[in-house]
């Protein structure tokens, strides 16, 4: 079977209408449960209700064209003002439903550990904002990697910063992030929580030593090899009761995307209006990791690990683009985190219907373009 251009059968479509029908139900009886509809006056279905607020990320529509489908295709005949309210009080409950949903399928799906270990991705996106510069809220995540496609997420606005802090970090399991959470105090709290990770870090905003006493400074440009070899060290950060060991691998990019991350350094640092150092542009072209794994696993199995955590970022793009939610139209932050709370929440449910029909042909849902399928189904 070849996975990548796998075309679903009219048995297996009506298999998954039968169970978009069957998890639909489950979640009503959920949102049933949180009495979001206290005067039943045009509204009196739930069903109805998530309808339209699966219909209105999905399709990507106004909240006047969304009253024009309902009443056309539902009977439903509410002004776009009226549907507005109705969306932003299920927003919240549809995301969290659909979150615990998820996660409590997500417990009964085989494990596909890595490196031994239950593994994670974190990561965050940021929601633009038509017509403003800038984003208005940031959705903070963490992807489960070692199972079939399952994600969490935290809302915040655009001020709250990338930490681990906003996740819970369970003990024995492994996380991968990129530079912006290679920091030393977010590493600190990783081991402080017993949890293991492989962080990506810049030389230049991380303070690491030689020695325990912490009072030689590591030269990283001194362990760049010019015949590109990897290496693995230790050293050594202060925290804030102890001194604590860390383990840093050093890799070469490639050497294709090595020139296109030095660009990407070179136009950074004109956008910001920043001078570029030498430093930086030789950085640009190496793969620094801090880990606190042992040893006892190589640094090239460390190194081919990490790149999983790729799966993040496909999730976003596929999230973003399939479901057309590129930016939000101008609005107020309330409105803003209860559109972008239906958009995690219809997200989850694409990912269930993966879940539970198509563990038998792949593992990840990016194999084949099945995510866009499922979300025309649902609405």
């Amino acid at each position: 079977m070849d996975k990548l251009n796998y075309t679903l059968k009219v048995e297996e479509i009506q298999e998954i209408k039968q169970k978009i029908r069957k998890i639909k139900r489950s979640v009503i009886n959920l949102i049933e449960k949180a009495n979001v509809l206290r005067r039943k006056r045009i509204v009196t279905k739930y069903s109805t209700l998530v309808q339209a607020a699966i219909l209105y990320i999905v399709e990507g529509l106004s909240f006047q064209r969304l009253s024009d489908v309902m009443a056309a295709k539902y009977g439903v005949s509410m002004s776009d003002t009226a549907w507005k309210k109705q969306i932003i009080k299920i927003a919240p409950v549809f995301y969290e439903v659909m979150m615990t949903y998820l996660s409590s399928k997500s417990e009964e799906a085989e494990s596909n550990n890595i490196l031994g270990y239950s593994s994670y991705a974190i990561d965050a996106t940021d929601i633009p904002l038509e017509g403003k510069k800038g984003t208005v809220l940031r959705a903070h995540t963490v992807y489960d990697l070692s199972k079939k496609a399952c994600f969490k997420a935290h809302i915040a606005d655009i001020h709250t910063g990338e930490s681990v802090k906003l996740h819970s970090v369970k003990a024995e399991n492994l996380y991968f992030a990129d530079r912006a959470y290679g920091k030393t105090p977010q590493m600190e709290y990783m081991l402080e929580n017993n949890a293991e990770f492989v962080f990506r870090f810049s030389p230049s905003q991380v303070r690491l030593f030689k020695n325990v006493d912490c009072t030689e400074k590591i030269d990283f440009k001194s362990y760049l090899s010019q015949d590109n070899t990897l290496s693995s060290i230790d050293c050594f950060f202060k925290g804030k009761k102890s001194v604590i060991k860390l383990r840093v691998i050093i890799s070469p990019i490639p050497k294709d995307k090595a020139e296109n991350a030095a660009m990407k350094a070179k136009k950074k640092s004109v956008r910001k209006q920043n001078k570029l150092s030498k430093d930086t542009l030789i950085f640009a072209k190496w793969l620094f990791l801090a880990t606190s794994l042992s040893d006892v696993i190589p640094a090239e199995q460390i190194v081919s690990a990490y790149r999983k955590r790729w799966q993040i970022e496909l999730h976003f793009k596929r999230s973003k683009s399939l479901l057309r939610f590129h930016r939000l139209r101008r609005c107020s932050y309330n409105y803003a985190f209860s559109i972008v709370s239906i958009w995690l929440a219809v997200t989850a449910f694409v990912y269930l219907l993966f879940n539970t029909l198509f563990s038998r042909i792949c593992r990840d849902i990016s194999s084949f373009n099945i995510f866009s399928l499922f979300a025309f189904l649902i609405s």
